[in-house]
C-alpha cells in the first residue's frame, strides 16, 4: 500500500476547490476563447486559438485521469503534459506575433521598427548590425544553458495517498513522466534554442525560420521549469502544488479572455458578453441620467 500523507484542512479545501471549481472554470474559458477566435484568419489569432485547443485537450485528459483512472494513468498524464507544452509554445508565439505585427514591426521589411529611436540606424535600410539581433546571439546560448537546470534534479518516482475530506486521493509521479518532464523536455528546449541561434547567424531570412524552434524551446522549457518549481517547492504537500498549478492556469486563461475583451473593437471580434438586454438596460439608464 502507498504511504498515507495527511494534510491540513486548508490544504484539503484548496485541493477540492482546484478540482471542482478552478479547473472546470478555466477549461470552459479556454473553449470559449477557441470559439470566439473560430473564424479569425490572422496568424497571431490563429496561434492563440490553437493554443486554447491543445490546452483544452490536455486538461480534459488530466480530468479523465482523475475521474476514470484515479490519477494512475501514465498516458493520460503524458497527454496532459504535451497539452501544456503546446499551450506555452503556441500562446507565446501568438502574443509575440500580435505585438510585432501590430505594434513593434521588427520583422516587417517595409515598416520602421519601434526600437529605431534608440538605435538611430536600421538594418532594414542600411548595412548596419541590429542591436537586438546581436543581443539575441548572446542570449540564445545562455537560454540553452539555463534550460538544462532540471537535468540535475534526481528522478524520484513516488505514489502517495492524501485523505481529502471523505476521499483518499492518489498522487502518482511515474518514472517515465518524470523522465520526459526533467530529462527529455529540457534537452529538447536547449536544442531548439541552439537551432534558433544557428538560424539567426544567417542573413535576415533566418529571422522567419528561427521563430518555430524558438517558441518550441519556450514551450518545452516553460513547462519543465513550471513542474520543476512546483514539485520541489511542495515536496512535502503535493496538494499545494496542485492548487498553485490550477490557479495559475486559471489566471493565464483569464488574462487571454481579458485581452480579447479589451481589444475586441480593434480585432473586430464579438464576445458573448454582456447580453444584448443588459446593454439596452445600460443605454436606458444613461438616457434617464441625461434627461434628469
Amino acid at each position: 500500500m502507498p504511504p498515507v500523507v495527511k494534510i491540513s484542512l486548508l490544504s484539503q479545501l484548496a485541493v477540492t476547490a482546484a478540482a471542482f471549481v478552478v479547473k472546470p472554470a478555466y477549461i470552459i474559458m479556454s473553449a470559449l476563447v477557441f470559439l470566439i477566435l473560430w473564424q479569425k484568419k490572422s496568424p497571431d489569432l490563429v496561434l492563440m486559438r490553437n493554443a486554447m485547443l491543445v490546452f483544452f485537450i490536455g486538461e480534459n485528459a488530466c480530468t479523465l485521469n482523475y475521474l476514470a483512472a484515479s490519477n494512475k494513468s501514465v498516458w493520460l498524464e503524458f497527454i496532459h503534459g504535451l497539452g501544456m507544452v503546446g499551450m506555452f509554445f503556441l500562446l507565446f508565439w501568438g502574443v509575440v506575433r500580435f505585438f510585432d505585427e501590430r505594434v513593434l514591426h521588427y520583422n516587417e521589411p517595409g515598416k520602421t521598427c519601434v526600437f529605431q529611436r534608440y538605435c538611430g540606424h536600421c538594418w532594414k535600410k542600411e548595412p548596419v548590425v541590429c542591436g537586438l539581433h546581436r543581443l539575441a546571439l548572446w542570449l540564445l546560448p545562455a537560454l540553452a544553458f539555463v534550460a538544462l537546470i532540471p537535468l540535475t534534479m534526481p528522478l524520484r518516482p513516488f505514489k502517495i495517498v492524501m485523505p481529502v475530506f471523505l476521499s483518499d486521493v492518489v498522487w502518482l509521479k511515474d518514472f517515465w513522466n518524470l523522465f520526459f518532464e526533467f530529462r527529455v523536455y529540457p534537452i529538447l528546449g536547449a536544442l531548439c534554442f541552439m537551432i534558433t541561434f544557428l538560424y539567426l547567424r544567417r542573413d535576415r531570412s533566418g529571422l522567419i525560420k528561427a521563430q518555430l524552434p524558438f517558441f518550441l524551446a519556450l514551450g518545452f522549457t516553460s513547462y519543465s521549469f513550471f513542474r520543476f518549481g512546483l514539485l520541489l517547492t511542495f515536496n512535502e504537500n503535493q496538494g499545494w502544488a496542485d492548487w498553485w498549478e490550477e490557479s495559475t492556469e486559471f489566471i493565464m486563461i483569464a488574462m487571454v479572455l481579458l485581452f480579447l475583451e479589451m481589444f475586441k473593437r480593434q480585432l473586430k471580434i464579438e464576445t458573448p458578453w454582456p447580453p444584448a438586454n443588459f446593454q439596452a438596460f445600460k443605454a436606458y439608464l444613461r438616457q434617464k441620467a441625461r434627461s434628469n
